[in-house]
C-alpha cells in the first residue's frame, strides 16, 4: 500500500464494520503483490479504485462486471448471465435509446445484486507554477502533458 489516505480509509472501514459485527483483518500488500492477487482474483474483499478511461457506461460495465475468472478487471469474479447479455448487446448497439435502456437495466441489476460497494473517490490536488499553462481537468483524472506549455 503505502498511500496514507488509503491506509486511513481502510482503518476507518474496519472500525465501521466492527459496529455491525464484522471482524476484518487488514493485510498490507505491496503494490506488486496486490496487483498479482487482483489479477488472479484472490482477493474476495479488497480496497481498490477504478478509473474509466473512456466515458462510456458499457465500457465500464464490460471491464468490471462481465464474467471473468482471471485477469483485468472483474476482480471479484462477478457473474450474472443477464448482465453479460446486456454488456454484449451494449457493446454493439448503435441505437442510443436502446443502449440507454440496456444501461439502465444493468444499473438495476447492480442495485439488486451488488458485487461491490463504491465508498468514495479520492481527490487529487495539483500544484503548478504560474509559468505553466494548458492544464485541463479530465474526468479520468489522468494528466495530459501534451497540452501543457510554458507561459510566454
Amino acid at each position: 500500500m503505502g498511500v496514507p489516505e488509503e491506509e486511513q480509509a481502510i482503518v476507518y472501514i474496519q472500525a465501521e464494520l466492527v459496529k455491525i459485527g464484522i471482524q476484518m483483518d487488514i493485510q498490507k500488500l505491496s503494490l506488486a503483490a496486490h496487483s498479482e492477487k487482483l489479477a488472479k482474483h484472490q482477493l474476495p474483499f479488497t480496497y481498490n479504485f477504478w478509473i474509466p478511461y473512456v466515458p462510456d457506461p458499457v465500457y465500464h460495465l464490460y471491464w468490471n462486471f462481465r464474467t471473468a475468472e482471471t485477469g483485468c478487471c472483474n476482480y471479484l469474479s462477478y457473474s450474472n448471465s443477464e448482465m453479460d447479455r446486456i454488456i454484449d448487446q451494449g457493446l454493439v448497439e448503435l441505437d442510443s435509446e436502446v443502449r440507454k435502456s440496456l444501461v439502465e437495466r444493468a444499473q438495476d441489476i447492480l442495485i439488486e445484486d451488488p458485487p461491490q460497494i463504491a465508498i468514495y473517490h479520492p481527490t487529487w490536488n495539483l500544484a503548478m507554477q504560474s509559468a505553466i499553462a494548458g492544464y485541463y481537468y479530465w474526468p479520468d483524472t489522468l494528466l495530459r502533458f501534451e497540452y501543457m506549455k510554458p507561459v510566454k
